[in-house]
């Protein structure tokens, strides 16, 4: 009676731990990475956009063209793709 009982104890915290190792710790991760990579990617673009912003009133008053750099939207995207990823093998998640 007393050893089902420590098995019974046994699978109880396996479960536990398994779910807790495998569930809960990773989904925990990809949330922090989520909120680290969208505030990284969402700054830079907010900086690329007025450094644009300042560059259209300089260049409008004197009569030149903007050059063409990478649309905030790629900057955001790639910002986010590389910050996420990094964060997620930093943390010991591999995908």
């Amino acid at each position: 009676m007393k050893t089902v009982n420590i098995l019974i104890v046994i699978t109880v915290i396996a479960i536990i731990g398994g779910f807790y190792w495998y569930e809960y710790r990773p989904a925990q991760i990809r949330k922090l990475c989520n909120a680290r990579a969208i505030n990284s990617a969402t700054t830079l673009t907010r900086k690329i956009r007025e450094e644009k912003g300042k560059m259209s009133e300089k260049t409008v008053n004197d009569h030149l063209m903007i050059s063409d750099g990478p649309s905030p939207d790629d900057v955001f995207n790639k910002t986010y793709i590389d910050t996420y990823t990094k964060c997620i093998r930093d943390k010991g998640l591999m995908e």
